[in-house]
């Protein structure tokens, strides 16, 4: 389970007991050249950026930042913007559900979860209608030569009741 609120939590479940984890402090791997752009101007002064940097309600503050040139906004309000169809809002989420897919994909790796993996928190369900599912198992599954693994794992969004993003290899199932 891994989820994305005030900050990103990380946690697997073996045998009925659950582990917490600091996961989320580890190193942010870009999967593409605009990640690179990001990862690039965030260690501006720093050594490293953790994947609970980005993907948080912090972190959406910083991607909005970086995709609108320099402007900043508080996550609610982003999240309106581009509900409102605002570009920079906009952009500013999907290249949050792609990192979000990313990392979730690590944790495929990491883990292979036999019951798939969940998907929680404030940001990740305020975010959820914003979804586009093909770019996010897209981004999910690319994983090179560990493609086939990943694309067996499911995905699930934790909200009032679970819905389900991605269901094994035969695709997207809602």
């Amino acid at each position: 389970m891994t989820g994305a609120g005030t900050g990103l939590g990380l946690a697997w479940l073996q045998q009925g007991n659950a582990h917490a984890t600091e996961g989320s402090h580890t190193g942010f791997a870009p999967a593409d050249e605009e990640q690179n752009r990001l990862l690039q101007q965030l260690c501006s002064g720093k050594p490293s950026v953790s994947w609970e940097e980005l993907l948080s309600g912090m972190g959406l503050q910083r991607l909005y930042y970086f995709v609108s040139g320099g402007k900043r906004l508080p996550a609610a309000e982003i999240t309106t913007a581009a509900e409102q169809g605002d570009e920079s809002a906009t952009a500013a989420v999907a290249l949050f559900w792609r990192i979000f897919a990313n990392w979730a994909g690590n944790f495929a790796l990491f883990y292979r979860p036999a019951g798939g993996i969940y998907l929680t928190g404030g940001v990740t369900n305020r975010l959820l209608p914003m979804l586009d599912r093909d770019e996010f198992i897209s981004a999910y599954c690319d994983k090179g030569g560990m493609r086939s693994l990943v694309e067996t794992t499911a995905v699930f969004v934790v909200t009032g009741a679970i819905a389900q993003i991605r269901d094994g290899i035969e695709g997207l199932e809602i």
